[in-house]
């Protein structure tokens, strides 16, 4: 009797512990969710552009919950949440990109743009000046391009999207664990740790990021 009762707690626990609620955000084509354990998530991105899986743990706040991943390379794409300005072109042969934080309007110095082509292969590698600006050359065999900003979001933009127009593009700050107070992270290795709203810490039913919404559905 001992044993049979061992055995159903264990059980229970098991059951308890892999209980999954699964958050949804969907704008045509692409989609990502969270999917929330009891300490744990994964998160799936699937676009025209890539497709992200990736693992972390998750703290809950009254109104936040935050989500900080096992390897920073995994990090998702902010191809939906990364705030782009369409600028009147100065230049019919070149494209400007700006690249400035989210959080100040401060120019980002020496992030990498990665132009690319269908096969997703780098062409070529260009990197943001003082003013975090860049110059493209119009060129029919970019796709997109990818840009990479240490403390940054990264973000992807596909070339139909920009070719017309100057950009100035707002990369998300992230934050870091074990940083210091000062904000500067103590070790190059750190997890990245992106911070959401909430609307319910003891029923959560959206978790939201600006004007994006990750909405709890039955799975």
């Amino acid at each position: 009797m001992l044993h049979r009762l061992f055995c159903f707690i264990i059980l229970l626990c098991i059951l308890s512990s892999c209980s999954k609620t699964v958050y949804v955000n969907q704008l045509g084509s692409s989609k990502s969710k969270f999917i929330l354990y009891k300490h744990r998530f994964k998160y799936e991105e699937k676009t025209s552009i890539d497709d992200i899986k990736a693992r972390g743990s998750y703290k809950l706040n009254d109104s936040t919950i935050s989500f900080t991943f096992d390897h920073i390379k995994t990090t998702p794409y902010s191809y939906i949440s990364q705030k782009t300005n369409k600028l009147e072109k100065s230049n019919q042969s070149h494209i400007k990109l700006y690249l400035a934080q989210e959080i100040d309007n401060e120019p980002i110095l020496g992030a990498a743009i990665l132009l690319k082509n269908k096969n997703h292969e780098t062409i070529n590698i260009l990197v943001t000046d003082f003013d975090g600006m860049v110059e493209i050359k119009k060129d029919d065999s970019i796709y997109q391009i990818e840009i990479i900003s240490t403390g940054h979001s990264n973000s992807v933009i596909k070339a139909e999207d920009f070719l017309n127009y100057d950009l100035k593009i707002f990369l998300e700050n992230l934050n870091y664990k074990g940083a210091n107070s000062d904000g500067t992270c103590i070790a190059q290795a750190a997890d990245p740790i992106l911070v959401y709203r909430i609307d319910n810490s003891n029923d959560i039913k959206v978790i939201s990021k600006d004007d994006i919404l990750f909405e709890k559905v039955l799975d």
